[in-house]
């Protein structure tokens, strides 16, 4: 008998342990990415900036962008006044996730793949040559910055209504 207990209490132990390895062996993309560049096409020294605000659901990813254009003179901010998420995707593997962007400024949506490496997250537009908005890069490298509270709109997690 009790070697029975043992081995039920082992195997706890592992399930426990593996459950937690797991969990910790996905990268984090919650947070707040940044990524400012200067617009050398206008008569303004005024830096643009491309912005995804994301939170992290097990392996769904959904959030909010926020990106300009031409010395700020452009705006892109999704669907600016409703908490349905602009951006909305999986995880393909541990550090990699395929997501989707809906643009104030084109009915089709943008197909992107980030990559999260440390307090880096690489954007790739996963759409050859599609047509994109002048407030959307076909790729950046984004830096995790501190959060001012309101980018996710009282968003809390990341289900499927929500899309």
């Amino acid at each position: 008998m009790c070697l029975k207990a043992a081995m039920r209490k082992s195997h706890k132990i592992l399930v426990i342990s593996l459950a937690l390895f797991s969990a910790s062996a996905f990268a984090e993309f919650t947070g707040s990415w940044h990524i400012e560049y200067p617009q050398n096409k206008t008569n303004t020294t005024t830096a643009d900036e491309f912005n995804i605000f994301l939170l992290q659901s097990g392996g769904v990813i959904c959030g909010f962008h926020y990106g300009t254009a031409r010395g700020k003179a452009k705006v892109d901010y999704g669907w600016a006044y409703t908490t349905k998420p602009t951006v909305l995707g999986a995880l393909r593997s541990l550090s990699v996730a395929e997501v989707t962007l809906h643009s104030s400024h084109t009915s089709t949506p943008v197909n992107a793949l980030l990559t999260l490496n440390g307090n880096k997250l690489t954007w790739l537009v996963n759409t050859p040559n599609s047509e994109l908005p002048p407030t959307i890069p076909k790729s950046a490298t984004l830096v995790l910055t501190k959060s001012k509270g309101h980018e996710l709109r009282e968003l809390v997690n990341c289900s499927v209504k929500d899309a």
